[in-house]
């Protein structure tokens, strides 16, 4: 059958990577749907971290070969699962409010549009089985979709008795989609200011299990500080944040997932 012909259907591909097809545009979140082939190898749980490489162009089997253009792959964390059968959806994130021309391209794709991807790749969160109390972090000014990024830790943390509190730094109120797309028992604290964050931290890190954040590089630092100041005891793996780093080749050629 030739290529044309399944041009629109999910597929893993003879080169190892994966054809994926929207199935929704990148809504207020930059959440991204996408239809997988369910041979893929993702697994249900665990996904929250980890991410799929895109390659920001037109997919087929003769330009994925020969033209690249300006676009290299851009880092597409996952943020839900929507569908099981003989394929399957995932959200994923689109970086918001880039100029980047890459993630520019993935904010306008349509349903049914198709997109080349490698993965799952990355280490991912990992939550400890006896945690009942998570705190997530995430600095939304710049980008909003720092947020879905942190999502699939609600639902697994929720289930095993535990609450999940989300504090937010943003200049600007949720909209109603917005929160009609968070679970409804996700607790949800929200500052603007950097000496707001820094006075909101105190106690929710004294109670917290662990944490997982979604922050910029320059507040790394300061949360160091912050949970040093308020617990006794440094356990390992307690605080986790997502790196937003430059993930380009998904082979290791490129040397970016060897920085600690």
């Amino acid at each position: 059958m030739s290529e044309s012909t399944l041009s629109s259907d999910p597929a893993l591909l003879g080169d190892g990577t994966l054809r994926a097809v929207v199935v929704a545009p990148a809504d207020e979140w930059g959440r991204l749907r996408l239809r997988l082939p369910a041979d893929s190898g993702h697994p249900p749980q665990g996904m929250a971290g980890r991410y799929l490489l895109a390659r920001c162009a037109v997919e087929s089997g003769e330009d994925r070969g020969e033209d690249w253009g300006i676009y290299l792959r851009r880092p597409l964390f996952f943020c839900g699962r929507y569908a099981f059968g003989k394929e399957e959806e995932w959200c994923v994130a689109v970086p918001r409010q880039s100029q980047d021309p890459g993630n520019r391209w993935l904010g306008n794709l349509r349903p049914r549009a198709t997109l080349n991807v490698i993965g799952p790749l990355g280490n991912g969160f990992q939550i400890h089985p006896n945690s009942r109390n998570l705190l997530l972090l995430a600095d939304l000014r710049e980008d909003p979709s720092w947020l879905p990024r942190l999502m699939p830790l609600v639902e697994p943390m929720l289930d095993q008795g535990g609450r999940v509190t989300l504090l937010a730094q943003t200049t600007q109120s949720f909209s109603s989609a917005q929160l009609d797309a968070l679970p409804l028992a996700l607790e949800i604290r929200t500052v603007a200011t950097d000496a707001d964050w820094q006075d909101a931290l105190i106690a929710p890190i004294r109670w917290a299990d662990q944490i997982c954040a979604a922050i910029p590089a320059n507040q790394y630092s300061r949360l160091d500080q912050a949970i040093r100041a308020s617990r006794f005891v440094l356990e390992k793996g307690f605080a986790q944040v997502l790196v937003n780093a430059d993930l380009l080749c998904g082979v290791g050629a490129c040397l970016a997932c060897v920085i600690p």
